[in-house]
């Protein structure tokens, strides 16, 4: 039988009295919980302009936060073993203290992070951000403990206090996307951050008071010296490392296709806290079977969706592979919750908690891209999930029925593979077409947990080695960047330069000697068409190219004229420099080309004296925006370089973003108008040529606007507030829509 925790008298007196220590406790634990996760999209903020908005910065940073939680934890276990809860107080205010010298600067720019960019990374945040998510990271933990032994009335239960701590985890999530981004500029963020923190070591100094001294960590319970079974531990672990990695996979299947902003770092992050709390808020062990064969449904439409590299439409999909994530999630949380021990042994649980997030999101990170090119851990996580969803056990079975449902999955979509090819050659539902029969082969064992997963597993591992939608892979390489192909498109006809699931451009491979631009950059095109406009007796010029794609653009370049290419991803300039994949770098007529790896911010701002007459940006990753490209001081250093007639021109196709009015304010603050060519609607001739819709913007002094031909129309300014390095509201640029 367990002991009651003992207290002090005057603790007791003050419970007994009234006193506000569940009060405090509460503001403690809420107040360090927003603090925590607001400065979790904070640090991201300050690193993307040096990162180029790759999804992979935000993966990062989440599995760096996830061992500093652990290391957090570790940090509060050693505290509660070794000294008594007033003097662990004392420490822990002193760690608290320190954090108004620990918080990173308002502003940060990292150079030659395109060398050994995870390197540059983790070395930042090891200095800049380690101490504090350390601090605020154990304090949850602590105060639970702390009133845990207090002889409070409600002291044996301190999970009402995890309640308030996650609803400060959500609020802070929030508050930082919804409210400090769109309002305050970094720096006063982080004279927010130490307000908030100051506030919150007067909370704990004061629940301090109210706790009174307490006996050393040990003697406070007959079972606090106790430790949780091995087996629970385990279960715990392998129960919280499936869904921490599929919230890193959840998360770049976002933002590889949308933008890697805050507002869509914290969706992911959110749905995977709000599945702690329903899980701990009350015991809802077990599921109902409905919401578990719903769930398998949707799980395994979602790993068909990313076998076949579907990614439209999105308003469907993105909530789809959302609800999947929440829950499979919800399932994995409420077998965790049913495993809490007794609150003695609180910081042990929340270690086996913190373990298991680190290594399933350590193993979601580093892992895949030592082992393959391809994306193929997002749907791996959803198959280890699924054993949480659906534990059921289909008995004793021989090895033939075994060998079985690892075989006849892969014979199903080899057969769809070859019949699609004969007979749907070219139809835009054949990729889906050929997993019908396989998944459903995989959807009748879905009351049998370790059937319906190995069936899924094979599903995910045969769409490995079956032709891709995006046609036959002739180059695939997996950076820090993001995930580059060259494949040769279904038709047989032309290379394709896929980044993400967005095609960066295209060359006819009857053309290869040629130099005829295709997608984006098509002759009849805004950009294509503003090239060709310019008088063949015209001074040779010089271009800056930032964003090197397949090098398309290089085509319109003329003799004697200088072409700078600015390209972050090491990956895409070999592409676009490799003749047998693409030729439009090797076939250019400019007389000078150079290569620039890195920031082509920073890289302009190295070279001061250099002028442009045209300036191109078309850097965007997948349909991501690099904000840090758009902001007033981005327009202001482009337009130092630019000679007395230069004109900027911007590549701004975009699902999800409509950044006419961004651009148009920022470039007016310089002294530039914007007018903007959509060319949406395409000929059938045109597409078999390999043009696509595009929109094109262009920033230009008033002598060089009136010139330009009536397809650019003028974008109204001053209709949104100016982005700078300090302040962007990327939500306020938001449509739903699949337009270019």
């Amino acid at each position: 039988m367990t002991s009651r925790p003992t207290t002090t008298s005057s603790a007791a007196e003050q419970v007994r009295g009234g006193g506000p220590l569940l009060a405090l406790a509460v503001a403690a634990s809420f107040l360090g919980s927003l603090l925590l996760f607001a400065f979790e999209p904070y640090v991201g903020k300050l690193l993307l302009p040096s990162f180029g908005g790759t999804p992979l910065l935000w993966n990062t940073c989440m599995v760096f936060f996830q061992v500093a939680l652990l290391a957090g934890y570790l940090y509060a276990l050693a505290l509660t073993r070794v000294f008594d809860s007033r003097r662990q107080l004392v420490l822990h205010l002193g760690v608290l203290a320190t954090l108004f010298v620990a918080y990173p600067l308002a502003g940060t720019h990292l150079e030659n992070v395109t060398s050994a960019p995870l390197s540059v990374l983790l070395q930042w945040l090891l200095a800049n951000a380690l101490l504090p998510f350390l601090g605020l990271a154990a304090l949850t933990t602590l105060v639970q403990t702390w009133f845990s032994r207090s002889g409070h009335p409600h002291a044996a239960n301190p999970y009402r206090l995890y309640a308030a701590s996650n609803a400060g985890s959500m609020f802070g999530l929030f508050a930082y996307p919804l409210g400090f981004e769109p309002n305050l500029t970094l720096d006063a963020q982080r004279w927010l951050f130490l307000a908030l923190l100051a506030l919150l070591v007067g909370v704990l100094a004061w629940f301090g008071s109210a706790l009174g001294s307490s006996q050393r960590a040990g003697a406070n319970s007959a079972e606090s010296d106790q430790d949780l079974a091995p087996l629970d531990s385990a279960r715990i672990i392998a129960l919280t490392a499936a869904p921490a990695s599929l919230l890193l996979g959840v998360t770049n299947y976002i933002l590889t296709d949308i933008a890697s902003i805050p507002f869509f770092w914290t969706i992911p992050l959110a749905i995977y806290l709000l599945t702690f709390i329903l899980a701990f808020g009350r015991r809802l062990y077990p599921l109902p079977n409905l919401f578990a064969r719903i769930t398998t449904l949707s799980l395994l439409v979602v790993v068909v969706t990313l076998c076949v590299e579907a990614n439209s439409p999105a308003e469907f999909l993105i909530p789809l592979h959302l609800f999947v994530f929440f829950a499979a999630s919800l399932f994995c949380h409420v077998r965790t919750a049913s495993l809490q021990p007794s609150p003695s042994k609180l910081p042990q649980y929340y270690l086996a908690i913190s373990i298991g997030g680190a290594l399933g999101g350590m193993a979601t990170l580093l892992l895949p891209p030592l082992l393959t090119d391809g994306f193929v851990e997002y749907p791996l996580a959803l198959t280890l999930a699924s054993l949480a969803i659906v534990p059921g056990e289909p008995g004793k079975r021989s090895r033939a029925a075994i060998a079985l449902d690892v075989v006849m999955p892969f014979l199903l979509l080899v057969a769809g593979s070859h019949l699609v090819a004969t007979f749907l050659h070219g139809n835009q539902f054949g990729p889906g077409l050929l997993y019908v029969p396989a998944a459903f082969y995989t959807l009748s064992a879905n009351t049998r947990g370790r059937l319906f997963a190995t069936r899924l597993a094979v599903i995910v591992a045969t769409s490995l080695i079956i032709p891709s939608p995006m046609g036959r892979t002739l180059f695939a390489e997996r950076n820090f960047f993001g995930r580059v192909r060259v494949t040769i498109d279904p038709s047989g006809e032309f290379h394709r330069v896929v980044h993400g699931s967005t095609i960066h451009g295209m060359q006819r491979i009857s053309g290869m000697k040629e130099c005829h631009p295709a997608s984006y950059y098509h002759p009849s095109g805004p950009a294509g068409q503003y090239f060709r406009a310019i008088p063949p007796s015209a001074p040779p010029m010089r271009v800056a190219l930032v964003g090197l794609g397949s090098g398309a653009l290089t085509c319109y370049a003329r003799p004697g004229e200088r072409w700078d290419l600015f390209e972050l991803n090491p990956a895409m300039a070999w592409v676009a420099s490799e003749p047998l994949l693409f030729s439009f770098v090797t076939n250019s007529k400019a007389s000078q080309k150079e290569i620039v790896l890195g920031d082509a911010r920073l890289s302009l701002e190295r070279q001061p004296d250099a002028r442009y007459d045209i300036i191109v940006v078309d850097a965007f990753s997948s349909d991501a925006i690099p904000l840090h490209l758009v902001t007033r001081e981005a327009i202001a250093s482009y337009a130092a370089h630019l000679t007395g007639h230069g004109v900027m021109l911007f590549h701004i196709s975009n699902r999800f973003f409509r950044l006419q009015p961004v651009l148009a304010t920022v470039g007016e603050l310089a002294g530039f108008r914007g007018l903007v060519w959509e060319d949406l609607v395409l000929t059938d001739e045109a597409e078999a040529d390999g043009k696509s819709a595009s929109t094109w913007m262009i920033l230009a002094r008033s002598g060089e606007a009136q010139s330009l031909p009536d397809n650019w129309e003028p974008v109204a300014a001053r209709t949104v507030r100016a982005w700078t390095d300090e302040y962007s509201n990327p939500l306020g640029t938001m449509q739903w829509s699949s337009r270019g």
